[in-house]
């Protein structure tokens, strides 16, 4: 499972934010799949994970009801043409404030960033909700023949910007513990018409829409093989696709260095977009484009950390070239073959909002830049922080005998076949104005891992999970099986664990009976492999084995 199917089933589970005016506040969350608690790796992992927080509003016209300046004088005959400048570049602010051990808030607003001036306002007619959307999505889309926003992905846009596609778990009303299928359905954003195109007794993932149609993957809701379809979006006809297809794993060629990647998109050709190499500051890392010959175009090369400042958070392809976002929020890019890389400066952002330890904002470009200068309003930050009552602490625990049980993990002999532990249905219980867990889990029990149906070697979000028929104290360690590697295990601020030797960690506090124990963290393995995770408890001790693969998930 990709980061954003982790996030969507996170907040299938925690629950759908209310309906309200530009910029929504989603519920708090209790934690993130990763979360670094230092400067800017924190905004890194942070933002890689916002990329695709969903957030809902309503939308009463077709046009933005900020005021659009023409790029030229007015003509009855000529119009500007769709790479001129100035324009503005539609783009989803995302923002994020949190405070050790408390629950994190986030808000997303719809608006432009005017090229080449930098200067970003929210688009104050931003609604999406008079237009169908699925169980789970990503931030909008806006559609510059439309002139509106749509409630998809770029990766759900049909090529000519019109309709888009979504997916809806079976029966209705359904989550994804309960779920006993799914839908894809098209919409004609124009005339509001909703079309079911097809259907899949499992999970279905949509990958991209191009010119060759929609792309989809469909995994059984029990976990099994992972298959690639093609669908006509007019017929409703589909083809089985060989795993190449799928653009997110069309892997570029080696780079000296690189152990995992980042896909962070595709363009208007068709090309792949990945970011090669980790956040670490001094690693050296690659921005890179894979055509259809899986021929790697560098746009560019650097360390991280280094002057120039390019994190990519996100990409959107039009007539001007290939613009990419940032993730500390201070700038947007845009590159050409011909004229290369250039930055442009952003302002305009809501000030740092009151009381938060850490604070995290970026832009993700989310359309086209259309020709013209956008004025809006202002971005509001995220509410100061309020103080509620502290939480009772949690007793301090001894570490120490868990610490002596031995790993009793199988061994693997290198090349060998990975023993992956099967998936196994989970029916989890959460407290009340909930909509229910994950639903699904690896392990003998009561402790489980999840979070993920497919590993990579790469930061990604991880759950441990508890039957509340246990719910003491719970030791997790990881190794790997086949070979050397090894793999961090983290927290996050609503998920606070005890760091102990060797990399493992301690979680004081699972079940709340009868209500199952939920920790949301992070999972870093440095290389592919088989590794064996190990749960130690007072009165427990099993394990989980997971295969990890080479890269990274989709960033959105």
């Amino acid at each position: 499972m990709r980061e954003d199917e982790f996030r969507g089933r996170l907040r299938i589970a925690l629950g759908e934010p209310p309906q309200l005016g530009s910029p929504v506040l989603l519920y708090p969350r209790a934690a993130r799949p990763g979360f670094l608690v230092h400067g800017m790796a924190l905004i890194a992992t942070t933002l890689a994970i916002l990329l695709i927080v969903v957030l809902v509003g309503s939308r009463l016209t077709l046009q933005p009801r900020g005021k659009v300046l023409p790029a030229s004088t007015p003509s009855s005959v000529t119009q500007p043409a769709p790479d001129s400048l100035p324009c503005h570049l539609a783009v989803n602010l995302i923002q994020e404030a949190v405070n050790a051990g408390q629950e994190s808030v986030t808000s997303s607003s719809m608006g432009f960033v005017n090229i080449p001036s930098g200067t970003f306002q929210v688009d104050p007619g931003a609604r999406v909700t008079d237009l169908p959307s699925g169980t789970t999505s990503g931030p909008n889309v806006y559609s510059a023949p439309l002139q509106r926003w749509l409630p998809a992905t770029s990766r759900a846009l049909s090529p000519d910007q019109r309709s888009y596609a979504y997916v809806r778990l079976l029966p209705a009303g359904a989550t994804l513990s309960d779920a006993t299928g799914g839908e894809l359905h098209v919409v004609d954003a124009a005339t509001r018409t909703d079309r079911m195109l097809w259907s899949k007794s499992g999970d279905i993932e949509l990958v991209d829409w191009s010119s060759a149609g929609i792309l989809a993957a469909s995994v059984p809701l029990q976990g099994g093989v992972r298959l690639l379809w093609r669908i006509n979006p007019a017929t409703g006809t589909t083809t089985q696709a060989p795993a190449s297809d799928d653009p997110m794993f069309d892997t570029p060629h080696p780079y000296s260095g690189v152990n995992n990647y980042i896909y962070l998109g595709t363009d208007a050709s068709g090309r792949s977009v990945f970011r090669l190499g980790s956040r670490d500051v001094g690693t050296k890392y690659y921005v890179v484009v894979v055509d259809a010959a899986h021929q790697a175009t560098t746009i560019y090369s650097g360390t991280a950390g280094d002057p120039t400042g390019l994190d990519p958070s996100g990409i959107f392809s039009d007539a001007h070239g290939l613009w990419f976002g940032n993730i500390d929020g201070l700038a947007v890019w845009l590159w050409t073959p011909a004229a290369g890389l250039k930055r442009f400066t952003v302002s305009g952002g809501p000030h740092a909002p009151v009381g938060y330890q850490f604070v995290s904002s970026t832009f993700l470009p989310s359309g086209a830049c259309v020709p013209g200068q956008f004025q809006g309003v202002a971005a509001s930050p995220v509410p100061p922080a309020t103080s509620p009552a502290p939480p009772t602490p949690l007793p301090a625990v001894d570490w120490s005998p868990l610490l002596a049980r031995p790993l009793q993990l199988p061994n693997v002999a290198p090349g060998a076949a990975c023993p992956v532990s099967p998936q196994v249905s989970l029916k989890i219980r959460t407290p009340p104005g909930t909509k229910g867990g994950i639903g699904h889990g690896y392990g003998q029990g009561p402790v489980y891992v999840s979070g993920q149906i497919t590993w990579y070697s790469g930061q990604q979000g991880l759950m441990v999970v508890t039957d509340p028929a246990y719910s003491g104290p719970v030791l997790v360690r990881i190794k790997r099986l086949d070979g050397t590697g090894a793999a961090a295990l983290g927290g996050s601020p609503g998920s606070p664990v005890d760091s102990l030797p060797g990399g493992a960690i301690g979680i004081r506090q699972t079940a709340t009976p009868p209500y199952w124990g939920q920790w949301f963290g992070s999972l870093n393995p440095s290389v592919p492999g088989c590794y064996g995770i190990q749960f130690d408890g007072t009165t427990v001790s099993d394990y989980a084995v997971i295969k990890v693969q080479r890269g990274m998930p989709a960033s959105g």
